[in-house]
């Protein structure tokens, strides 16, 4: 619609300096009309083209919309990552501990077996001497 209007205005605007001069517009005319003609689209082409270009710009807000979706979703992954580790962290040292803990309580049984022995042949010896005759 605009093109036509476009087209009608300049073929006019030719037609009235021609007039004024006293040439022939015609020659001028036509060579302003083929001119404007082959800068514009057929109406066709040119709704054929924004619709592909709305299809791409749609097609692009998914995949932008799917991009930010995937970076949140990561960097949720992320955190849930770093706290496990920090868990995990937690948990060794707690392990370390106890391995600690039980190395000693392990050391303090051995030792309280160790001074059971001893004790059990101090007794036997104790009791051997006891029962043996007096000299």
């Amino acid at each position: 619609m605009r093109t036509r209007a476009l087209l009608a205005c300049a073929l006019w605007c030719a037609a009235t300096a021609a007039a004024c001069r006293g040439e022939d517009p015609v020659p001028a005319l036509e060579a302003r009309r083929a001119a404007l003609l082959a800068a514009t689209v057929p109406k066709k082409d040119f709704w054929d083209e924004v619709q592909r270009k709305g299809a791409a710009l749609k097609a692009r807000q998914d995949l932008e919309a799917e991009a930010r979706k995937l970076a949140s979703d990561r960097a949720r992954g992320e955190a849930e990552l770093a706290a496990l580790e920090a868990q995990l962290a937690r948990a060794r040292d707690a392990a370390l501990a106890a391995e600690a803990d039980l190395a000693r309580l392990i050391a303090a049984a051995d030792a309280a077996r160790a001074e059971r022995r001893a004790r059990a042949a101090v007794v036997r010896d104790f009791e051997t001497r006891r029962r043996e005759p007096a000299p």
